[in-house]
């Protein structure tokens, strides 16, 4: 029989998850800047690669050599990223963007068959116009991984007001992150005849001990020249803060 959640469940389940998300961006802000940056300027090198691939070259040319060719074929065989059908893609996408943005007809742009680099970024700069739509796929690329993240955390029992995310083991941009609930137990250490309070470093480690679930997240990021950046989470839980 299925359990029935009821709406204010549903409430607690949902601010619990943006507390999630709002914690996670804010020790992953440095690296989505990154990735970003990253990811639009591999896209803007696709596209200058191209058209450079292309300048001086006639359409009938392009049509022989290029039109209908896979990508890994036109890589390997001529040592280009993309295909021309691809850059006209974009480029028609630009187009359109830059008619809504401009509410005008850019003859100009509009008659651009082959994109050489020399026409692609005159008057309205057509490369300008598509770094915000690699921008907006690189966010939208972010957000979903994130996304995926967090509904895997929230398999496991969270307190909305003891949860901790700890960034840990930062090499670059492989690291890994901790979540888990930070106890909050005596801060006196009671063991001998007199109590002793705790410095900051020995009650820290107090709470580490008094967890007994840690989910941990380690991050892998690959940019390269062939393929488009990209990243994955692998995760795992465990019952101590450092890894053995």
């Amino acid at each position: 029989m299925t359990q029935v959640v009821s709406k204010a469940q549903e409430k607690r389940n949902k601010d619990k998850k943006n507390l999630l998300k709002t914690r996670l961006n804010s020790k992953l802000i440095h690296f989505k800047n990154q990735y970003i940056l990253d990811y639009v300027s591999y896209k803007v090198h696709q596209i200058r690669s191209v058209a450079e691939t292309f300048d001086g070259m006639s359409e009938d040319e392009i049509n022989s050599k290029f039109i209908g060719m896979t990508k890994t074929t036109a890589m390997v065989t001529d040592g280009i990223v993309s295909t021309y059908e691809y850059i006209l893609m974009k480029t028609e996408r630009a187009m359109a963007l830059e008619r809504g943005v401009y509410n005008v007809e850019c003859k100009t742009i509009c008659a651009i068959q082959l994109m050489p680099r020399k026409r692609a970024i005159q008057n309205m700069k057509i490369i300008e116009i598509l770094k915000a739509d690699f921008y907006k796929e690189a966010i939208e690329g972010f957000e979903y991984k994130l996304e995926k993240l967090v509904n895997k955390m929230m398999k496991y029992e969270w307190d909305s007001n003891t949860i901790q995310v700890d960034h840990v083991k930062n090499a670059g941009h492989n690291f890994e992150i901790l979540v888990y609930n930070k106890p909050f137990p005596p801060r006196w250490d009671e063991s001998g005849d007199t109590p002793i309070r705790l410095t900051d470093e020995q009650y820290e480690e107090k709470q580490r001990s008094a967890t007994d679930l840690y989910f941990h997240a380690r991050m892998i990021y690959a940019n390269g020249l062939i393929n488009a950046p990209h990243f994955r989470f692998i995760t795992t839980t465990r019952q101590t803060y450092l890894s053995k």
